[in-house]
């Protein structure tokens, strides 16, 4: 399912729609304040064309609930984001992309994630390795105490925790959630904290991030799961935190959660 010599032509003509907008588009701002523009729902209807005409038996969740749609099975899903990292994209950054990630029995099983600004593809098939275009990755090893350590957070960091000055890392932020779990992923980053955010900002990039041996975990500790009320659309109101194992812990020693 989902192979990357079928999905690949997908996301490059879906990339070439978006780029007609790049850095000449009036955003829309959506009841939950967030921005929505043409070039979301352009890519959104390109891909769930493409869903439909070859997959009718499986499901849909997408950020638009226009293009939600019931699975024949009951239990797979292509989730879809037509542009994460709207934001980035309206201000003319190049950190944002198309995402799509399939979930089968409340797991992340496959993910792509394509950045037409930078044409970066990452993507892991149901099987084998995670790959950035075509080079195979892997997560970053763990590093006690390194000072190039990289954690990447939330656009507001202030209003989630708190940081030891003690904290020998660095911090940063580029704008999407996908990305953001990308590159931990491959191991450019350590870990990533993610908050008040929806299925579709996850699903591919933790299938990467599994795959690649990382792991995912709310700030006490716990092992984050696909809940049902992600699979139904909610928001995830509890941060977590994805990465290597060790380098989570470690973090977590320099984190206070408000």
């Amino acid at each position: 399912m989902l192979e990357h010599e079928q999905v690949k032509p997908w996301l490059k003509e879906a990339g070439a729609i978006a780029l007609q907008y790049y850095r000449n588009v009036k955003p829309s701002v959506k009841s939950d304040k967030t921005y929505v523009t043409d070039a979301d729902l352009a890519v959104q209807s390109f891909l769930n064309e493409k869903i439909i005409k070859n997959y009718p038996d499986v499901g849909i969740l997408s950020e638009e609930s226009d293009y939600t749609r019931e699975p024949q099975d009951g239990e797979t899903y292509f989730v879809l984001d037509p542009i994460d990292g709207t934001a980035m994209f309206v201000s003319g950054l190049p950190v944002w992309g198309i995402s799509l990630g399939v979930i089968k029995s409340g797991k992340a099983i496959a993910g792509f994630f394509y950045m037409p600004a930078t044409d970066d593809l990452y993507y892991t098939e149901t099987d084998g390795p995670v790959y950035l275009n075509e080079s195979t990755t892997q997560i970053k090893p763990f590093n006690n105490g390194q000072r190039e350590l990289l954690l990447l957070t939330v656009s507001r960091p202030h209003k989630l925790f708190n940081i030891s000055s003690d904290y020998p890392g660095k911090i940063r932020c580029f704008g999407s959630t996908e990305a953001h779990i990308c590159y931990v992923a491959t191991g450019s980053a350590d870990v990533a904290i993610v908050s008040k955010v929806y299925i579709w900002d996850l699903a591919a990039g933790i299938a990467m991030l599994y795959r690649n041996g990382g792991t995912a975990r709310y700030f006490n500790g716990d092992e984050f799961f696909f809940s049902e009320e992600l699979l139904s659309k909610g928001q995830l109101t509890s941060p977590i935190l994805l990465g290597q194992d060790n380098s989570i812990q470690f973090c977590l020693e320099y984190l206070k959660f408000r």
